[in-house]
């Protein structure tokens, strides 16, 4: 059984080249991953540097794992996910805590699931912080999802109700 969770992160175009987003996943570390993502932004490296944040990011992700063959992967579509997602906006210098559900853009469905094609991050806002809100965060450590707004109990964010 896994605790599956994702980072997004989100790089803008430049020039001829295109913008996307680029997921962090990680199979058994979703509980932690807000703390994760603080630890990396802490730190205070290449802030306005896409390619390094991203790198620096996944470096704290998988801490302790690197060179194993499972437990964590880099993609440019979502992989399975239990938790809401967190976006790290490079453009703005934002986090964005993201809806785990969102509604499907045909038919108006709610679902938990990621969507297969395209791959979204279009879901609601919850909260948004800049890099340097986002570090001086007070995170419980036992449960650094509740200290951002999430009930462990319900999933959910207030906004969500």
């Amino acid at each position: 059984m896994g605790d599956r969770a994702n980072i997004v992160i989100r790089h803008q175009a430049q020039g001829q080249f295109p913008g996307g987003c680029i997921w962090l996943y990680t199979h058994h570390g979703g509980h932690g991953l807000p703390l994760r993502l603080q630890k990396a932004l802490a730190k205070q490296w290449r802030w306005a540097d896409p390619s390094y944040l991203t790198r620096i990011i996944y470096d704290e992700l998988s801490k302790g794992h690197h060179g194993a063959e499972t437990s964590f992967g880099i993609s440019l579509s979502p992989a399975d996910n239990s938790y809401h997602l967190l976006l790290v906006d490079t453009a703005e210098q934002t986090v964005k805590l993201l809806a785990r559900e969102y509604a499907d853009r045909e038919t108006g469905a709610r679902s938990w699931k990621l969507p297969e094609h395209p791959p979204s991050v279009d879901r609601p806002v919850l909260k948004c912080w800049t890099y340097q809100e986002y570090v001086d965060l007070e995170l419980d450590a036992a449960e650094p999802w509740r200290s951002i707004g999430i009930d462990p109990d319900t999933g959910r964010h207030p906004s969500e109700d």
